[in-house]
């Protein structure tokens, strides 16, 4: 199987224009997603306190409807109240959605979630962790998917008994399973933090030295299997929110491009 690269470009300019001037990350909408977190019953009893709250970090046009937005939440925390909070080392996220009316609702309350979607996961294409996802595994999926968030997600327990029938890593040997992905996954154990790559190289001592479980700390959602075309769909980040020690997030963007490669 090959990866094959698709560019999604908005040639209606007056829908261009629509979108750019209701999506603009402004206070006014950073406050208004922030209500939405609340009122959806978003915020987890150790995610919004005094010393932490959700920011709208991003803004991502969707796909193929450039009237709606993907609003990208980072949850933020500071050691003072006068502090600015601290989005860059944030360890969870949460992506909402902005409809052609204006309303900030749930992802899967705007948008078509795939029932399953099979993933590859890593830093890097021909690396990576397979998987097929389904319920909210497959919506928070989806959301890195086309929010183009490099969220590490992933929990999983390595099984050498034959590679997935849609791997295409050439004389892989084992796969993962019971496999979630989750936005909110947050840190985990150092032991846990091992990648594809090592499993194919040394698959017992790897699995030794990880407790049979993976929950690496880098990687990301970087493909997805277009059942349709029977190919492999590369995704897209902004090459900024990759960078080392950067947990992903860079400085706020406005807009950001909305295809999917």
């Amino acid at each position: 199987m090959r990866f094959k690269t698709v560019l999604v470009l908005f040639v209606v300019f007056g829908h261009a224009r629509a979108f750019a001037a209701s999506c603009e990350l402004t206070p006014s909408l950073q406050k208004k997603a922030h209500q939405a977190m609340l009122d959806l019953g978003l915020t987890g009893v150790d995610d919004e306190n005094r010393f932490v709250t959700w920011q709208l970090t991003r803004t991502v046009a969707l796909p193929l409807d450039p009237s709606k937005c993907l609003l990208v939440m980072n949850n933020c925390g500071r050691f003072n109240m006068d502090d600015v909070p601290d989005c860059a080392s944030s360890a969870i996220r949460e992506v909402l959605a902005l409809d052609s009316s204006g309303k900030i609702g749930r992802f899967e309350s705007v948008v078509h979630v795939p029932a399953k979607i099979r993933v590859g996961i890593a830093q890097q294409l021909g690396k990576s962790f397979y998987a097929e996802l389904d319920g909210a595994s497959a919506i928070d999926a989806w959301k890195a998917i086309l929010s183009q968030t490099p969220y590490w997600g992933i929990n999983g327990y390595p099984a050498n008994n034959g590679k997935l029938s849609f791997d295409p890593t050439p004389g892989r040997t084992w796969k993962l399973e019971k496999v979630t992905y989750s936005l909110r996954r947050g840190l985990t154990g150092e032991a846990l933090d091992v990648y594809a790559h090592e499993f194919d190289d040394d698959f017992e001592g790897t699995n030794r030295g990880c407790g049979g479980q993976v929950a690496s700390w880098g990687g990301w959602v970087n493909s997805y299997f277009d059942e349709a075309k029977a190919e492999w769909i590369g995704v897209p980040v902004d090459e900024q929110l990759k960078l080392p020690g950067n947990l992903g997030l860079s400085a706020p963007s406005q807009g950001g491009s909305p295809g999917i490669e």
